[in-house]
């Protein structure tokens, strides 16, 4: 299970709501920065129409076991994270009237058809916008997926941004890296990190290079944590390049050991982005007080705003390289943008509680509508 939904779910039960789960009925992981092993093993072993028509077996399964649920508990409403060619909590509202809250964390259609190719593309992409156009709210994570949704034709009042957020109580400034740094042998030098599942186009693999190539970055240690199907390759370019003893790459490690190695970086690395995402990672650089070098792009000012992080142009090759340098040659800088970054937090309620809140208080908002038109309907 995703770190968000766990989060949200988890900032629902602290506000006093109860949650009922209807999900895979395999166990929830707790390690952080690996991807969906099985899931991507299946897609790659198996013709990609074998595997949608898997996909669309499964909504059937998830609407038996939706419905069930709802049977047993009578939720106030319907919140649910939507994915590729499932439609179970649009059916669900249909033949209930639960009011369905659909949170939208990318196009996936356009993405699965990009990424990794899609045969049943007209159908997906059916589904896609019949889903978000029957939600009674989309949740979209940014600015600009808003605008995707929107195109779709599902109206403006019935969209709210809610982007990702940070939990504050387990990421904050005083989390102490020092052990991390211990153990990897570090005391005094400049610390580049990253977290997160490792993919070619984060372009990793430019900033071990500028760590060899530029005199000014020859002090630099590079932390890693995380897996992905580039690690190996930025491996082997670390050894080619004869500084592997820079370049830390510390694997998955437990969701509740993160902040320790966050806490162990001096500049936070966000290397690129897709246009309508929202960095889990950047929330908890933030959130932990790190100057952070990241794209400048809408979805990432939204975040940050113009000062939380030192923003580059993506489209520049040595642009990330040189906001790296900056960074680590004006210390007065570094310090300026980290306690911008805590402040945006802060200011912004980037918040799963806050999260929470909000879609409590839209969901209370829906209920009460739909009870004041019962009522006038029975007069």
């Amino acid at each position: 299970m995703s770190v968000h939904i766990m989060e949200l779910i988890k900032a629902f039960r602290d506000c006093g709501h109860e949650v009922i789960l209807v999900g895979p009925e395999q166990t929830t992981r707790s390690d952080f920065g690996k991807g969906g092993e099985f899931t991507d093993l299946v897609r790659k072993l198996l013709p990609n129409w074998v595997g949608e028509s898997l996909e669309l077996l499964y909504d059937r399964i998830v609407f038996r076991r939706l419905e069930r649920a709802y049977l047993e508990h009578k939720p106030d409403f319907l919140y649910e994270r939507y994915n590729l060619f499932l439609t179970a909590g649009k059916r669900l509202k249909e033949k209930y009237g639960l009011p369905f809250f659909s949170e939208v964390n990318s196009p996936l259609a356009a993405e699965r058809e990009q990424h990794s190719g899609l045969s049943l593309k007209t159908r997906a992409k059916k589904m896609e916008s019949g889903v978000w156009r029957a939600a009674d709210v989309v949740l979209p994570v940014s600015a600009p997926l808003s605008e995707m949704v929107q195109q779709e034709g599902v109206p403006s009042a019935r969209v709210e941004i809610i982007s990702n957020g940070v939990d504050l109580e387990k990421f904050h400034p005083c989390v102490d890296g020092n052990s991390v740094r211990a153990v990897l042998g570090l005391s005094d030098e400049v610390v580049l990190g990253f977290t997160g599942f490792i993919r070619k186009w984060h372009g990793l693999d430019r900033v071990i290079a500028a760590m060899h190539q530029r005199k000014e970055l020859h002090q630099t240690h590079l932390i890693v944590v995380g897996e992905g199907p580039v690690r190996e390759e930025l491996i082997q370019q670390a050894q080619q390049l004869g500084i592997p003893d820079r370049v830390h790459f510390v694997g998955v490690v437990a969701r509740d050991q993160i902040a320790r190695y966050i806490a162990a970086f001096d500049i936070a690395l966000q290397p690129r982005v897709v246009p309508y995402a929202s960095p889990l990672k950047l929330f908890e650089y933030m959130a932990m007080a790190k100057a952070i070098v990241a794209p400048r792009s809408a979805n990432i000012l939204e975040i940050t705003g113009v000062d939380g992080a030192l923003l580059f142009d993506m489209d520049s090759p040595d642009a990330m390289t040189d906001a790296i340098f900056d960074l680590i040659t004006d210390q007065g800088q570094r310090l300026q943008f980290s306690k911008n970054a805590h402040k945006r937090i802060i200011d912004g309620k980037f918040t799963w509680k806050s999260n929470a809140e909000r879609i409590v208080a839209r969901a209370q908002t829906l209920i009460n509508s739909q009870q004041s038109s019962m009522s006038q309907s029975r007069e």
